[in-house]
């Protein structure tokens, strides 16, 4: 069975114990039969590593691996290394997926010869907010080439990594792994590493995963729960992922994009919390902007985006007091504006107006009458003298 594997499924697996034989069930049940799912037990203190055992009895195709506490980066890696199939793909052991996807998602890859696919995600429970049933639900579109407006436009392509359906030699061929010094934003790191190798991708509005979104203890609601620690993670993420982004033949491209996620990435944070942390990060998130040369990509980013990251520069400037200095300098730019009608609507201004005219029209008649030589020499005595 090993050459005939067609999706290799990871699953890395920690302390849930009260969801596993849920998303395990799922996976047994699954139709295609060539098909291997790899769960590493990530130093589990429950009955998590017993329920693995138990599935992999009564079914070959599962595949239990047990380690020490690394993570879930370093958990998909050493699943990665041992996957065989054609594809991978990804389930977190609280999550569960839909009877019969893979055979679907599968036979989507080959009809088009994808490199990639990318599915929707249902929520449980159903009241998830809006905004996160959007990125987990993509729209029906296939794209022959890849374009760094892919990965950070279209619904789907980020931030979850369950949702993607790889070619394994994608991956195993530019040596793509996760980074296992992480514990949050790992998966958004690895999207982006290997979706410029992806030659046709394709992304279908099927919903085939169960997300649960809302469990308790997971790594992200620990995050939550500590602003400083998840600020200071979303700014190493932006600098890995602008490193990262030099390796590819189009990394201008790319780094326009990163430059904008970067910002929207972080502004809900900074803006919520404390004014010496707004400094702190934002003199930090300055710091890597620059140290990629932020200032050859400004004016590609819409006006939404200059303005953000402007305001967070002035937060890495002023900390405390930025809010004053953006309403100083909107102050200012209303007086000039003051003066320039001002002036427009002045008598001199209006009179000077006319003069330059009727100079112009002078010029120009010269030059038909007397042709450019003669009408050099009159107009020269108008010039300053230098």
């Amino acid at each position: 069975m090993d050459n005939n594997v067609k999706v290799s499924v990871i699953v890395p697996v920690f302390n849930t114990e009260p969801w596993l034989k849920s998303c395990l069930n799922s996976l047994h049940c699954q139709n295609l039969q060539e098909i291997e799912f790899i769960c590493v037990d990530d130093g589990s203190t429950d009955n998590s590593l017993a329920i693995l055992k138990d599935f992999a009895a009564k079914d070959s195709r599962f595949v239990v691996i047990s380690q020490t506490n690394g993570g879930p980066a370093k958990a998909r890696n050493v699943a990665l290394r041992h996957a065989k199939g054609e594809y991978v793909s990804f389930v977190d052991s609280d999550d569960f997926i839909v009877h019969g996807a893979y055979a679907c998602l599968y036979d989507l890859a080959q009809k088009n010869n994808a490199d990639i696919v990318v599915f929707g995600s249902y929520t449980e429970p159903d009241n998830a907010p809006e905004w996160l049933k959007e990125i987990i639900s993509p729209r029906d579109v296939i794209y022959d080439n890849f374009k760094p407006e892919i990965l950070f436009r279209e619904r789907g392509a980020r931030p979850f990594l369950w949702l993607h359906l790889v070619k394994r030699s994608i991956i195993t061929d530019n040596e793509l792994w996760l980074d296992e010094s992480m514990r949050l934003g790992e998966d958004q790191l690895f999207q982006m590493s290997y979706f410029p190798f992806a030659k046709k991708i394709v992304f279908t509005s099927e919903k085939y995963y169960h997300y649960r979104w809302q469990r308790d203890k997971s790594i992200m609601s620990s995050y939550n729960e500590d602003k400083l620690a998840k600020l200071n993670t979303h700014i190493t993420i932006i600098d890995k992922a602008f490193q990262q982004a030099l390796r590819y033949k189009d990394a201008d491209k790319i780094q326009i994009e990163l430059l904008a996620w970067s910002i929207f990435f972080i502004w809900g944070d900074i803006t919520n919390t404390l004014t010496a942390t707004q400094t702190e990060i934002a003199t930090k998130l300055k710091n890597v902007w620059e140290k990629y040369n932020y200032k050859k990509f400004y004016d590609s980013l819409d006006c939404w985006g200059q303005k953000r990251l402007d305001q967070i520069l002035l937060m890495a400037e002023g900390g405390n007091n930025y809010e004053a200095k953006i309403a100083a300098y909107n102050e200012a730019i209303k007086k000039l504006d003051e003066e320039i009608n001002t002036i427009k609507s002045s008598k001199a201004y209006k009179k000077a107006v006319r003069k330059n005219n009727n100079l112009i029209k002078k010029f120009f008649i010269s030059l038909k009458e007397n042709g450019i030589k003669k009408t050099w020499h009159k107009v020269k005595k108008y010039l300053p003298v230098r």
